[in-house]
């Protein structure tokens, strides 16, 4: 009997934890602005923004769904946000490419196919240059991802902003 009370409240404790825990796992799911000083950007439900990832990377996130090809995994869509101090280079097979001009910023918007790693991916890169530095999120989804999926790709592609900044 005297070990039940304690019991009780640690069970207790426990669930109270765990339900905390995963309320905010799934919090990191859900669709949020991101704003910075140099761009803004909408990451959509179901992606999770890796805090403290790459230090080459002003952003990064992936999907929460899985693909295999062969015995490999990856995530069905990552996406990330490379500032680079020089024009960025094509790779693979240029699928299209169109422009946009949205306030005093030019952006130009590029798919393409891309094989890694066994894995074909359809990637899309927007790309803005501001005072000798160019701007390049680049989405990457393995072939076959669906088409909400695909939808929220596009969600942030067309939320991608540069900030405004004064000179």
């Amino acid at each position: 009997m005297e070990l039940l009370i304690p019991g009780l409240i640690l069970v207790g404790l426990m669930v109270y934890a765990s339900t905390r825990i995963k309320r905010n796992a799934a919090q990191a799911f859900e669709q949020e602005t991101i704003e910075t000083a140099e761009y803004t950007l909408t990451k959509p439900a179901g992606m999770l923004q890796v805090i403290n990832g790459d230090p080459g990377l002003a952003f990064e996130a992936y999907s929460k769904e899985i693909g295999t090809v062969g015995r490999k995994d990856f995530r069905m869509v990552t996406a990330t946000i490379r500032i680079l101090d020089a024009q960025l280079q094509d790779e693979g097979e240029k699928l299209a490419e169109f422009n946009e001009v949205i306030g005093d910023h030019h952006y130009t918007v590029t798919e393409s196919r891309e094989i890694s790693d066994g894995g074909e991916f359809h990637v899309i890169r927007k790309t803005a240059d501001r005072r000798g530095k160019t701007f390049v999120l680049e989405t990457r989804a393995l072939e076959g991802v669906s088409d909400e999926l695909s939808r929220k790709v596009d969600v942030m592609i067309q939320s991608f902003r540069l900030a405004d900044q004064s000179v």
